[in-house]
C-alpha cells in the first residue's frame, strides 16, 4: 500500500497519453480521485475527455503512463478486466437488448441460474431491489423497448450499479 491509498486515493492516472493515426488523444494527462468523490469532465469535442474514460473502463489501451487503484500499480486489459477491479463505465450510446426484460438487461451475463437453469424469479427479485434502492419505479419484468430513452438510460446506469463498482463512469 502507497501514500495514496492511506490517503483515499482510489484512482491516479498519470502522464496517460494515447495516439490514433495522425491524432494525439491525449498528451501526459492526468487525473486523481478521492474516495466519495464526484468529478466531471469539461472541454471541448476532442479535448480527451472520452478517451481517458474509456482507458480506465478498458474499452482502449493507453499508449503510455500509469494507472493506480487504490495505490496499486495495474494494466487495465479490458472491460471485462476494468469491471473485475471496480469500475464500471455507462457508455453515451444504449446497449441494452429490446426484446428482453429489464432484469434481464441489468444482470445480461451474469444471471442467476442453476444446473444451467435461468431463475427468473430470482433475477426479477434482485432487479426489483435494486431499482427500488435506487427509487425507480420502473417494473423488471417490462421489456426494454417498452421504455422511454431515459428509462432505458437509468437501467443503464442501474446494470453498472449492479456490478457494485467503487468507481462509476457515466
Amino acid at each position: 500500500m502507497n501514500n495514496s491509498d492511506k490517503d483515499g486515493c482510489i484512482v491516479k492516472m498519470l502522464q496517460i497519453s494515447k495516439f490514433f493515426p495522425g491524432v494525439i488523444a491525449l498528451d501526459n494527462a492526468r487525473l486523481e480521485v478521492n474516495r466519495g468523490e464526484i468529478h466531471a469532465l469539461m472541454g471541448e469535442n476532442g479535448a480527451g475527455k472520452s478517451t481517458l474514460m474509456n482507458i480506465l473502463a478498458g474499452v482502449c489501451q493507453k499508449d503510455s503512463g500509469q494507472i493506480f487503484l487504490k495505490g496499486r500499480l495495474v494494466n487495465i486489459r479490458d472491460e471485462r478486466h476494468a469491471l473485475q477491479l471496480g469500475i464500471a463505465m455507462v457508455h453515451q450510446e444504449l446497449s441494452n437488448f429490446p426484446e428482453m426484460t429489464v432484469a434481464e438487461n441489468i444482470f445480461a451475463g451474469r444471471e442467476p441460474s442453476r444446473w444451467g437453469l435461468l431463475r427468473k424469479n430470482e433475477l426479477n427479485a434482485l432487479a426489483l431491489e435494486l431499482l427500488h434502492e435506487l427509487h425507480m419505479e420502473i417494473k423488471p419484468q417490462v421489456k426494454m423497448k417498452r421504455l422511454s430513452i431515459s428509462e432505458m438510460q437509468l437501467v443503464e446506469i442501474v446494470k453498472a450499479i449492479s456490478c457494485r463498482a467503487d468507481i462509476l463512469i457515466l
